[in-house]
């Protein structure tokens, strides 16, 4: 049964009930009156200022002044005033230079003073603020005494009867007036000024005294302005001002006289002459500015730009017509101030300026509230906006001021629009409709020209909702179907912009954005309801019949595994379909739609209908990829809530893993869906429950593919982890859940993963290691597997244990010997010999008890192994720490152990103990096998003295020598009897018993070299006697001692031959033993001896004295001992060449080579010139202790 569709039912008008407020700018909302104010204020900001000071001679900036220059200068005038006399008529002419010093000391510390200002204002720390305010009150209290101190000089020229008719007292009186005006003592300046006029008429310093009378009275106000026009006239109409900066000055301020007694003409006049005629550039640029202020007062507006052109100069007309409009613009003349912008525009419309000429539009008719003009002009300032990007390109200061402006306005207008819209939308009217195509259309713009803007998210939410009105009015309003389809397809299409929107909105909340996400969510898809009105019912007509077709399809798939996997073929053609068929556009756009809705919308009341949806339309058109995932989320989420639309999803879900072929996916899935969290959908009825029986069969027959497949293709890792959990989920059959574990560890062995395997033995055996399953083989084997693994990686306790276990738990396992054994030597070989003892003799004594005649093979290799835990213990100093124990435990198999018989450990016992006691036997290390001693013997002369080292023949302990040979004997004896057939009692496999067999006959090597060695010494030990001449009867006689000692060498050396030989002709398969090097080299040892004492033959006096003689009987004796020198030469070569083919560098072949190379230096060098220092250590634990490990 299919669960019915329902989400065309589901249709409804989308929510568009939002709070419209939004944060007001006041800057944008501000009166007319404060408009103004601030405009005046920014007027004043940017006039220039011309004062008095500048025409009268005083500097404001002096900073190129050198003060110590100045201070010389001071001091040199006031010491030549020192040494005149008071009546001397030069005096004043000092005075006067004093004067002028201090005036320009004012001006320093009038600049620094402006500094001082500066710095404070700029000061970050009130430390520096303080610090510059100091500064600042020391520079004003600076000027002012420089002031009086000029004032004090000055003065005392004017009092000085002596100085009267100085011929620049006129010029005294004037700077003593203006000094006397800066301090603001205005009785000096009237006594000094009038005093000038009065005495000095013609003085060129009249007209400046005018002017400073004018400036005076210009300064009270309305009050004076009658008095200052008089001044300025005066200074204008006198002779000596003409053409001066003062009398252009004069000129300027008569003007601003007639403009504050509202003359507006006279003061127009006034400022154009100074600015046609000045020469000072500064008071130009102020009194152009002047005309335009005067002009804006009585002007005609359309004649002013030609106005300025003509009179003033076309370079400055458009500056100056900008004045215009912000002089009508602070007057409160709105109109003459747009028509000026307006003209600007006409006259420059490439303008970089323009748009700021617009936004004063936009602001006049705002502060005017002439609303249809404002929005004309806004749209004028967005397309110029534009045009400005495109003309200087994005970053350009005016395009950003534009596009700033452009960007508040539209925003304030829009929300302000939308606002009236939200009151009156409950009154159907036709100011409403056009109030709300208005809004929309204010945000259009907005959102055109500012898609990204931190505003855009909110802007566009509300132009979604301002669409989606205008579609439901269309709807009720029009008959044409695809106007109103159009209609909601644009509300739907910005509804489904925001469902898009993943950057977080400026000032919102991620909770607040999630919940518009449900609201924008559920709004877009009912818009699209509207758009498309799609019967689903149409389309699934079909369905039942592609369910069996699927359902076919998968079986089909299923008996082909289950057929190929028992190695048959399978020969039915399974059917195929079509794949990932187009899907329809209409369908495509719902599915876009849906996809955005489950993608941000987290909850709500569509969410669960529209994935079940999503998924079905997918399925329809078999794109099963991107159905699966939606029928598993919608599984997932519906399970509690809609129990019966999840078991159909789930149905479907399996249908189109079979499709897909994606085995593994199912599995987990399943695995997922078998968990009791999903009991609910499986308890709807007993098909439900059928199914969910049909689930875990599907489970386990899909893993166990898959399995296959992960290891043929070498992924044993994986392999491995979905063994382990199939064993840990399947309980009903044990012989399979067995199986898992232990395909489970060989696996994660093979990936290199022991740990894991390891964990998965140590898993099988606490489920299955009891009861009746522990007898199965996979369990017993389980326990040997486990001490391999451990063996691996080092843990040769955890691996010694787990043997012990073994053994423990199947003794009469045919491998229980060999893993008691393989417990004894890892606990050995981990350092813990107690242990190791331990151990080894509780075995024994368990395969006593087990049956001494069946195990005495093992029982007597378990006891043979105790003495080798104490073999090689050395001390710190490198001495033998377990000599004692190793021959007390030797002597005790033979006490305990010889019953057995086994006679390969009793040879390899018997050598041992021989070569122990051969060892004792000498008081000194020995040396290449000698027992012997280097001495340094002290030799002198009559400059000098050496040490000469010499060798010294220590003797053996004949006792210990003779118990050693005994067991040497012993051993051959034992040999001898066991050579023919050479059985090996308890021996593991072949390999261990070609092991013991090969240790058995290098024991023999042993005794046979050892044998030989006794008489060895003996013969390197017997001394040539002297051959002397001095009667007969000695000839006689040495010659007697000399031929018995050549027989008794000759018989020793064919003993100890034969011994020699045998040693080294004992074969280990196809490798020689380990006694073959030092038996070769003692072959060659006993010859060249023999050959060295010949040489080196001791001569009487007589004969040492007559060299013929003596080389006649070297030669002599040369001829018997020339064959013997090749004897010794071929035992030591095949010494040196079976050491270099085995890498056996230890002493023996040093010998061996040194030796060779006194035969024959040319032909081999010495070992030290080839070899590096012996370094070879007999490794006893490899031969004698290696067991092979268990293999199951």
């Amino acid at each position: 049964m299919m669960v019915a569709l329902p989400w065309v039912a589901s249709a409804q008008k989308p929510n568009t009930k939002r709070d419209p407020k939004f944060k007001e700018d006041k800057s944008l909302e501000i009166s007319k009156e404060e408009a103004i104010a601030n405009a005046k204020k920014e007027q004043e900001k940017g006039a220039g200022t011309i004062k008095y000071e500048d025409f009268v001679g005083t500097q404001k900036k002096v900073q190129d002044l050198k003060l110590p220059i100045l201070q010389q200068q001071e001091s040199q005038l006031k010491r030549q005033l020192q040494i005149m006399r008071a009546t001397d008529k030069r005096r004043v002419e000092y005075l006067f230079r004093l004067a002028d010093i201090f005036v320009q000391y004012e001006q320093i510390y009038k600049f620094r003073f402006g500094e001082s200002v500066e710095a404070m204002g700029n000061s970050k720390t009130a430390a520096d603020k303080a610090r510059f305010e100091k500064e600042k009150n020391n520079n004003m209290r600076l000027q002012k005494k420089y002031l009086e101190d000029a004032l004090k000089e000055l003065n005392n020229i004017t009092t000085t009867k002596a100085f009267a008719d100085w011929a620049r007292m006129d010029e005294v009186l004037f700077k003593l007036g203006d000094i006397a005006r800066e301090l603001g003592y205005q009785d000096i300046m009237q006594e000094k000024f009038r005093k000038l006029l009065r005495e000095y008429p013609q003085s060129n310093f009249v007209p400046n005294v005018h002017l400073a009378f004018a400036e005076f009275y210009f300064k009270q106000g309305r009050n004076g302005l009658k008095l200052a026009t008089d001044y300025y006239m005066k200074v204008v109409n006198n002779p000596k001002s003409k053409g001066t900066n003062i009398y252009f000055y004069a000129r300027r301020m008569l003007g601003w006289c007639y403009f504050n007694l509202q003359d507006f003409p006279k003061a127009q006049s006034e400022f154009l002459f100074v600015a046609q005629n000045s020469k000072q550039e500064t008071l130009k640029k102020q009194t152009r500015r002047e005309v335009v202020m005067a002009y804006s007062m009585k002007g005609n507006r359309e004649q002013a730009f030609n106005f300025f052109t003509h009179q003033l100069g076309a370079e400055y007309a458009r500056d100056l017509y900008l004045m215009l409009a912000n002089e009508y613009f602070t007057q409160g003349n709105m109109a003459n101030m747009i028509w000026v912008y307006e003209d600007l525009i006409k006259r420059f419309p490439q303008d970089a300026a323009r748009c700021d000429w617009l936004q004063q539009i936009y602001q006049g008719y705002k502060l005017d509230n002439i609303m249809d003009k404002m929005e004309d002009s806004l749209k004028k300032i967005v397309v110029t906006m534009n045009d400005l990007k495109k003309q200087f390109g994005d970053k350009k200061m005016e395009t950003t001021v534009c596009v700033d402006f452009a960007k508040r306005n539209l925003y304030d207008q829009a929300k302000r629009s939308y606002i009236k819209y939200d009151k009156a939308k409950g009154k159907a009217s036709e100011d409403t409709e056009k109030l709300l195509n208005y809004s929309a259309a204010l945000y259009r713009e907005f959102l055109e020209y500012f898609p990204t803007d931190d505003d855009a998210y909110d802007m566009r939410y509300d132009y979604a909702q301002l669409r989606s009105d205008m579609a439901y009015n269309l709807q009720k309003l029009s008959k044409n179907e695809q106007d109103i389809r159009e209609g909601f397809r644009i509300a739907a299409r910005e509804y489904s912009t925001l469902l898009k929107w993943e950057k977080l909105p400026k000032g919102m909340t991620q909770q607040m954005f999630e919940k518009n996400r449900e609201d924008i969510g559920n709004n877009t898809v009912n818009l699209y309801f509207e758009v498309l009105g799609v019967d689903f019912e149409k389309e699934n007509k079909n369905r039942d019949q592609k369910q069996a077709d699927y359902l076919k399809r998968r079986n089909c798939l299923a008996a082909k595994q289950k057929t190929e996997a028992a190695g048959k073929k399978f020969t039915q053609k399974c059917p195929e379909f079509q794949k990932n068929m187009p899907i329809p556009p209409d369908l495509k756009d719902v599915i876009d739609v849906f996809n955005l809705y489950v993608k941000y919308v987290k909850s709500g009341k569509n969410l669960a209908v529209i994935k079940y949806n999503r998924a079905m339309i997918y399925y329809m058109y078999r794109n099963f990829g991107e159905a699966i995932p939606l029928f598993a989320d919608t599984i997932r989420t519906t399970h509690t809530t809609d129990p019966q639309m999840a078991l159909e999803s789930a149905l479907y879900l399996m249908i189109a893993y079979d499709a897909e072929d994606r085995f593994e996916d199912m599995v987990e899935m399943i695995t997922e869906l078998l968990k009791p969290v999903y009991n609910p959908m499986f308890n709807l009825n007993a098909a439900s429950k059928q199914f969910r029986v049909r689930l875990e069969a599907k489970k386990l027959e899909n893993m166990e593919m898959e399995v296959a497949k992960r290891g043929e293709e070498g992924r044993y890792r994986e392999a491995g982890d979905m063994l382990t959990q199939m064993a840990r989920e399947f309980k009903s059959d044990a012989n399979k859940v067995i199986q898992y574990y232990t395909s489970a560890s060989v696996a994660f062995e093979k990936a290199g993963m022991v740990g894991l395997a390891i964990g998965s033995l140590k898993e099988l055996q606490s489920i299955y290691g009891s009861g009746a399953t522990k007898d199965r083989p996979q369990v017993v084997n389980s326990y040997i597997r486990l001490g391999q693994l451990f063996e691996q990686i080092a843990m040769f306790d955890a691996a010694a244990a787990s043997y012990e276990n073994f053994f423990s738990r199947y003794p009469k396992d045919p491998d229980a010997v060999r893993a008691a054994r393989r417990a004894v030597q890892l606990t050995w070989w981990s350092g813990d010999l107690k242990g190791a003892e331990k151990k080894a003799q509780d075995f024994i004594e368990k395969l006593y008890r087990m049956g001494a005649a069946q195990f005495k093979g093992d029982v007597s290799y378990l006891f043979f192994m105790l003495h080798q835990f104490h073999e090689d213990r050395k001390t710190k100093s490198g001495q033998s720490a377990g000599i004692g124990m190793t021959q007390h435990f030797l002597a005790k198999y033979i006490e305990i152990m010889g019953k057995n018989r086994v006679d390969d450990l009793m040879i390899r016992v018997l050598s041992k103990q021989g070569k122990i006691l051969w060892d004792q036997s000498c008081p000194v290390p020995t040396r290449y096998g000698i027992c012997m001693s280097i001495v340094y013997v002290e030799k002198k002369s009559k400059t000098d003295k050496w040490k000469v080292a010499t060798v010294r023949f220590e003797k053996r302990d004949r006792g210990k020598v003779r118990a050693a040979v005994e067991k040497f004997e012993a051993a051959i004896k034992v040999y001898n009897t066991w050579k023919g057939t050479q059985t090996i009692h308890g021996s593991l496999d072949g390999a261990d018993k070609n092991l013991r067999i090969n240790e058995a006959l290098d024991a023999i090597a042993l005794a046979k070299f050892h044998l030989a060695e006794a008489s060895y010494e003996e013969v390197i030990s017997m001394e040539l006697p002297e051959l002397t001449m001095k009667t007969k009867k000695d000839q006689e006689k040495s010659m007697k001692d000399i031929m018995k000692w050549i027989e008794t060498q000759s018989k020793l050396i064919e003993k100890n031959k034969k011994l020699y030989e045998e040693a080294a002709a004992l074969q280990l398969g196809k490798k020689v033993n380990s006694w073959y090097i030092p038996a070769a080299g003692r072959f060659g040892a006993i010859y060249k001896n023999y050959v060295t004492k010949l040489k080196n033959m001791r001569f009487g006096k007589e004969i040492e004295d007559n060299i013929e003689l003596k080389l006649e009987i070297q030669d002599m004796f040369g001829k018997s001992y020339e064959k013997m020198e090749e004897f010794a030469k071929a035992g030591f070569e095949a010494c040196v060449k079976n050491a270099q083919k085995s890498g056996r560098y230890d002493e023996w072949f040093e010998f061996c080579e040194n030796e060779l190379a006194e035969i024959r230096r040319s032909v081999s060098p010495v070992s030290d010139e080839v070899w590096a220092a012996p370094d070879f250590k007999d490794t006893k634990i490899s031969r004698s202790t290696v067991v092979p490990v268990p293999i199951r």
